[in-house]
């Protein structure tokens, strides 16, 4: 499992930069469905 990223030279990133990647949860659907009322 992933659990961070490493970053340099890049874009933004010129130093190389340590990113922790957290559990992450994606909510798609079609517009309408109550994508937005779940966040709230």
């Amino acid at each position: 499992m992933l659990t961070a990223l490493h970053l340099g030279n890049f874009k933004a990133f010129a130093e190389t930069q340590r990113i922790p990647i957290r559990p992450l949860r994606l909510i798609y659907g079609a517009n309408s469905a109550g994508k937005s009322s779940i966040i709230h």
